[in-house]
């Protein structure tokens, strides 16, 4: 259950990756989906060129750092959680609560649908990489 588990999430965090480029390349499209969730219009109606500007600015360094938690999330993979190691199961659940958590939340409170499914979608298949091989981590003979 270990290898399978860790090929589901090391698909989940490549594609992750992928996403944070997709915002540091295209931020338009992330915006362009919470105006019309937030406001029913466009977000060239929303804003004038200077704040849409900045808008675009801070969505790519917010997809900067979500690329830099990906390749985090892939050494710990490799490193501990491939070989069974309980702090990289930890660390993957934690970081995936907060980030896909806080995701997941705000999509909903803003009613964004589509993007709220994505990251309840992409939730659950970290959950179920992370508890696959949860005896490998948690049995009688695990190892910290």
């Amino acid at each position: 259950m270990l290898k399978a588990s860790t090929i589901v999430l090391l698909v989940l965090f490549i594609l992750a990756g992928v996403y944070s480029l997709v915002d540091v390349v295209a931020p338009q499209i992330t915006l362009e989906g919470d105006s019309q969730a937030v406001t029913g219009g466009s977000i060239e109606d929303s804003f004038t060129e200077g704040p849409l500007f900045i808008a675009k600015l801070y969505l790519r360094h917010l997809g900067f750092a979500s690329f830099a938690v990906s390749v985090a999330a892939v050494f710990i993979l490799v490193e501990g959680f491939g070989k069974g190691q309980r702090w990289a199961w930890w660390a993957l659940l934690l970081v995936g609560l907060i980030v896909l958590g806080f995701a997941t939340v705000v999509n909903a409170l803003i009613a964004n649908w589509f993007d709220f499914t994505a990251h309840l979608v992409i939730f659950v298949w970290l959950l179920v990489g992370l508890l696959l091989p949860v005896k490998v981590f948690f049995g009688k003979k695990a190892g910290g």
